[in-house]
């Protein structure tokens, strides 16, 4: 993660979607990672702008 990050920023171009390079691979569990949680928080009965805190 810390190569591709390093690598993104120090020479920006097209991002390689293909699941079939490590970028792609790399990006796709990303963006399943992140959609997943999200939609297991919204589940849970919170609304977006606004989230329930502990206290």
């Amino acid at each position: 993660l810390d190569k591709l990050l390093e690598d993104k920023i120090s020479k920006p171009g097209i991002t390689n979607w293909d699941p079939k390079s490590k970028e792609g691979a790399l990006l796709r569990a990303i963006h399943h990672l992140v959609t997943t949680e999200d939609l297991q928080y919204q589940s849970r009965g919170n609304v977006q702008g606004h989230h329930q805190q502990d206290y």
